[in-house]
């Protein structure tokens, strides 16, 4: 055979057994279609810490998981733009607020630093749309705090502020204030507090908090848990975990007030047991807004109206015990539901008219509590 003929022969196969180990890689999809999903646990059973799953947005499956950020109860995170820093609250009694970034050689992120979060059971944090600032809400001593934040290090503090006001109708669990959540939003960081039934709005310019405010009262034994905000107009949603409802209004972002639209039950009429509202999220066109009920282990939908009302489209069943976080994924074909009690996160697709429908694919996690892409 001459050299030519040879070297013809040698190309061709090389060619076909590049064809082969393509079509017998494991991952047959592109990078592209897959999103890195992480879980915060609570570690008092077998979780220790942070995880990292592969999402595949083609199918709604998952991959293997993988410990990436060893830290105690992070029963909440945040991610910068990036995906390089991660900043998650440690639910504690002296609760702490840590920071890691992540490393592509070992494939986790480092522990990079911790700071107090000057109150018990911090169980909220998020990070302003510069990247530069940090909230949190402390649930056992209802203050909320921030830190100024680079490069995944936690720097200077930039205040602390107590809740104070009147105690909800509910004796077990509003006695005093208790802060659930603190997210940025128009200038402002609007803080829910669950014990005394408001909605606190701070001021932020230029990386400083300069006001503080009722943006609402909720009604008594309400309970305000979580915030998602309209992407597309001026319209706030409250999910009330004590009440078990949820409750559209209008923004002004010039004052930092609220004012209640519409107010609907995240539960079916003929439902009479017990159950606690927990998360709250909104659709990208801002058609469809979805909310958890822990009890009831279902995700309540509404379609949302150009105007703010609310209608209820029905539940459906979480396939878990205890719905505390749910998220949608990047490009809105997924909800993932963290079922703490459960030890499950499970999969539903969202179809044309909003309503999710459980896909079969779950994945096993000790005490799920938080996800996000």
């Amino acid at each position: 055979m001459n050299k030519i003929a040879d070297g013809t022969l040698r190309n061709k196969l090389l060619t076909a057994l590049v064809l082969v180990i393509i079509s017998c890689s494991p991952r047959s999809e592109s990078p592209g279609n897959i999103a890195a999903l992480y879980i915060g646990t609570y570690t008092t059973t077998d979780s220790e810490g942070v995880y990292r799953v592969d999402f595949d947005l083609s199918t709604g499956a998952f991959g293997s998981k993988t410990l990436v950020a060893r830290t105690e109860n992070p029963s909440y995170l945040a991610l910068d733009e990036s995906k390089q820093c991660m900043y998650v609250v440690n639910e504690v009694g002296e609760g702490k607020i840590s920071s890691f970034r992540w490393d592509d050689q070992l494939g986790l992120f480092e522990f990079v630093t911790s700071r107090s979060s000057e109150g018990s059971y911090p169980c909220y944090v998020s990070l302003d749309q510069s990247g530069s600032l940090i909230s949190f809400a402390n649930y056992g001593t209802g203050n909320v705090g921030f830190y100024a934040v680079e490069n995944g290090n936690i720097e200077r503090a930039m205040g602390l502020y107590q809740h104070e006001g009147e105690p909800g109708s509910d004796l077990k669990r509003q006695e005093k204030a208790h802060a659930h959540y603190s997210g940025f939003s128009h200038g402002y960081a609007f803080a829910a507090d669950l014990g005394i039934d408001e909605i606190v709005a701070y001021r932020i310019e230029e990386g400083q908090v300069t006001g503080m405010k009722t943006a609402i009262r909720m009604e008594s034994g309400d309970g305000p848990r979580h915030l998602a905000f309209h992407p597309l107009r001026n319209f706030v949603f409250v999910i009330n975990e004590l009440s078990n409802t949820v409750v559209s209004m209008s923004a002004n972002y010039e004052t930092g007030r609220l004012e209640a639209i519409d107010r609907k039950s995240t539960l079916p009429e003929d439902f009479d047991g017990q159950s606690y509202c927990a998360d709250i999220h909104i659709s990208a066109d801002g058609m469809y807004l979805y909310a958890s009920n822990r009890g009831h282990n279902s995700i309540a939908t509404f379609q949302v109206s150009d105007t703010g009302e609310l209608t209820f489209s029905g539940t459906v069943g979480v396939e878990g015990d205890w719905p505390r976080n749910f998220t949608l994924s990047p490009d809105g074909k997924w909800l993932i539901v963290a079922n703490q009690r459960s030890g499950n996160v499970t999969v539903f697709s969202i179809g044309e008219n909003g309503k999710p429908a459980y896909t079969g694919n779950e994945l096993e996690v000790s005490d799920p509590v938080c996800l996000k892409f």
